[in-house]
């Protein structure tokens, strides 16, 4: 099993490979995962979410690292043209940590808005408290922020990040050991997770309605752990035909299944 640091050099190997690419956001990091790493480790139940790269409004052009001011502050060397190899260098990687720790207390993308009621009907937030357990968000195809987004990549350009993205992310899920991995995004990217399936999906009716919603789930072997994966359509955004509401009672309901 690789370290965190182990994979913060992969990242940045990663997206040093791919500046050369027309596609990728020039002034950007790459972003292993959004959120608390420290406290989600602290936390009873571990939950993360996962989408399929970086939005190009995490790196406003006015403000590119607004969203991460401690790149700024912290990481001094960091520019738009020269990038850092971490290789040697333990603070250079603590403080990358650092700036990705910070994400959700400076001013993230509202995109997180689509899964975060889900986390708070399970006692969890990205925010921490008031609840008991923070989650993390993580990329499954690059950790690299794209323009265009990714349904507008060619099929060649998605593979280029593929390579090394999905590999990567693999790599963090075993690090980070989840207990629940929540998935909304369209069904022919659950094909790229390769961990060993110990159940069959299981179809749970969530929302009833003229056209019910669903959920599925299954069991999967991470590592030496078993994480629960769950699987709900998306729509334009993660869950994104089912109100907020509904998302808290889905959470609910997750959490009751899995007696968490």
């Amino acid at each position: 099993m690789k370290n965190i640091a182990d994979l913060v050099n992969y990242a940045w190997h990663s997206h040093r490979t791919c500046l050369s690419y027309d596609f990728t956001v020039k002034k950007s990091i790459p972003i292993l995962y959004f959120g608390d790493l420290e406290a989600y480790s602290k936390s009873q139940r571990k939950i993360i979410t996962v989408g399929l790269n970086p939005s190009r409004q995490e790196f406003p052009q006015e403000n590119p690292y607004y969203r991460f001011p401690l790149v700024k502050t912290s990481l001094s060397y960091f520019d738009e043209t020269s990038f850092p190899s971490f290789g040697a260098n333990e603070e250079s990687i603590q403080s990358y940590l650092a700036a990705l720790n910070m994400y959700f207390k400076h001013k993230p993308y509202e995109w997180f808005n689509c899964y975060e009621p889900i986390l708070q009907g399970m006692n969890c937030s990205y925010y921490g408290e008031p609840q008991e357990n923070t989650a993390i968000h993580t990329d499954i195809c690059s950790p690299i922020a794209t323009d265009p987004t990714w349904s507008g990549l060619s099929k060649t350009e998605r593979q280029s990040l593929e390579v090394d993205g999905i590999k990567l992310w693999h790599d963090l899920i075993e690090c980070v050991q989840p207990d629940v991995v929540i998935i909304s995004v369209a069904k022919e990217h659950l094909e790229k997770i390769n961990f060993q399936c110990l159940s069959p999906w299981q179809n749970h009716e969530v929302v009833a309605r003229q056209n019910p919603f669903s959920i599925k789930m299954r069991q999967l072997k991470v590592g030496l752990t078993k994480s629960t994966l769950v699987f709900g359509q998306a729509a334009q955004q993660p869950f994104g035909t089912v109100s907020s509401v509904d998302k808290k009672s889905i959470g609910k309901y997750i959490a009751e299944c899995l007696a968490i």
